[in-house]
């Protein structure tokens, strides 16, 4: 298993990842760990953290993937009923949010 963690998030252009010391049990630590190194700010790392979310949902019991989708749905995304994760902070600025700019070079 800790093989196939390694392959989902490298798949996704992650670079390997420590085990978070702060885990119980190899899995988790594992996993945790890359969420650890995903830079957040970043939406295009973000959608690629996304689409693993999705993967690994449909592998996990209903109960634990409907806690994490409760937890992705209070950050501002929406999950459909397909699974598919869509919207988030991340991906659209807020409205208003970029009317004072001055200068649009300030946009990475």
């Amino acid at each position: 298993m800790l093989r196939e963690i390694d392959g989902m998030w490298q798949d996704e252009g992650f670079p390997p990842a420590e085990p978070s010391p702060r885990e119980n049990g190899e899995r988790r630590a594992l996993y945790q760990g890359y969420l650890d190194a995903v830079d957040w700010s970043y939406p295009p790392r973000v959608a690629r953290a996304v689409r693993l979310f999705e993967m690994t949902a449909k592998g996990v019991d209903r109960q634990y993937s409907q806690t994490a989708f409760d937890l992705i749905e209070r950050d501002g995304y929406q999950v459909l009923d397909t699974g598919r994760i869509i919207g988030g902070a991340a991906m659209s600025p807020r409205e208003g949010a970029l009317a004072s700019l001055t200068d649009p070079g300030a946009i990475p």
